[in-house]
């Protein structure tokens, strides 16, 4: 397979980076495409590009080095960078969203509880003890105080 392939697509082009190659095959590959795509008498209007990564999480660096090879293009641009990846931060996000925390302590008057994502509480809330979370909230244990949920106030538009 050849380092960038050029696709097309009803949103426009794209060009995918193969995951195996190393970049620097890739660089060389994209300058050979682009200067083919240059070469056309058709190509006098600016053309966007979908860059599609795969499993390649591109560095900084990387990104800076596709930039400055379209930069020597007036009429190529580079739409944005699609990687088939996360990072380790968005996966512990999501994994945190996903699961239900069990919570067990008893919370006393003046205490607060944070918690991210759904929580199955099986403790004691005192009155004036305070359970937050990004999630859902489940009850099992006991709410010494008036127990009603918090919704935090959305601010309008003006």
């Amino acid at each position: 397979m050849q380092a960038v392939v050029l696709r097309g697509n009803q949103n426009g082009y794209q060009l995918v980076l193969d995951q195996a190659a190393s970049f620097k095959a890739i660089e060389e590959t994209l300058r050979e495409l682009l200067d083919n795509l240059a070469a056309d008498a058709n190509a006098t209007k600016s053309i966007s590009f979908d860059v599609i990564s795969n499993h390649r999480l591109l560095t900084a660096e990387q990104n800076q080095a596709l930039e400055k090879i379209f930069s020597d293009y007036d009429h190529f641009q580079i739409h944005k960078v699609i990687p088939d990846v996360i990072t380790i931060d968005d996966a512990i996000h999501i994994k945190e969203q996903d699961n239900v925390h069990l919570a067990t302590q008893t919370i006393r008057n003046g205490q607060t509880l944070e918690l991210k994502g759904d929580v199955l509480y099986l403790g004691v809330i005192n009155e004036g003890g305070r359970l937050l979370t990004t999630g859902n909230i489940y009850i099992m244990g006991t709410c010494l105080a008036s127990c009603r949920p918090v919704i935090p106030a959305v601010k309008a538009k003006s």
